[in-house]
């Protein structure tokens, strides 16, 4: 029975524990990264937790599943891995948070969305460390302010849709007062 419980623990309970640390630290994140403006001293309690949930998963994550002691590759290479992982968990939060809440906020989602997008490139690419001779370094940095550059209009044009929407709305309400009718 014991071999049981560890066989269960090792092959469901751990990994899972892990995978609940990365998906809920992200979902905090993105969370607090959109509602931030409404109460940043709530929201950054909230990201900082978030933060440490994720960090606390991407460390185990290597440690126990990818069975790579990152404290046995030294102090920078740690950090290194800390930082870029969490640039890249804060720029998903950032396109995450922004799109599920565009409609509530709409001009500071268009700011999100795009440093988001760079954020997590950025991320990606150290947290896996992936090696760019120049050139590529080129054609991934001209292929990502591509995408943003395409993303900005698109977010301004459906941004300026919602106010519309939004305004036309409060115009039919102000008449219907007005008239007498609720």
């Amino acid at each position: 029975m014991k071999h049981h419980i560890k066989q269960v623990t090792d092959k469901v309970t751990i990994p899972y524990g892990i995978y609940v640390m990365f998906f809920l630290g992200i979902g905090l994140l993105s969370g607090s990264l959109v509602h931030f403006p409404l109460d940043p001293q709530r929201y950054s309690v909230i990201a900082a937790a978030g933060a440490l949930l994720f960090l606390a998963g991407a460390y185990f994550n290597e440690k126990v599943i990818n069975k790579i002691d990152m404290l046995e590759q030294g102090f920078s290479k740690l950090m290194i891995f800390l930082v870029s992982s969490l640039a890249l968990a804060i720029g998903i939060g950032m396109i995450s948070g922004a799109t599920q809440h565009f409609n509530e906020f709409p001009a500071y989602a268009m700011k999100l969305i795009p440093i988001g997008i760079l954020l997590s490139v950025i991320g990606y690419v150290l947290k896996n460390k992936i090696f760019l001779e120049t050139k590529e370094v080129y054609i991934l940095s001209g292929k990502t302010v591509a995408v943003i550059l395409a993303v900005i209009p698109l977010l301004s044009f459906y941004a300026s849709s919602i106010t519309t929407e939004i305004e036309n709305h409060n115009e039919v309400e102000s008449q219907t007062e007005t008239s007498g009718h609720h």
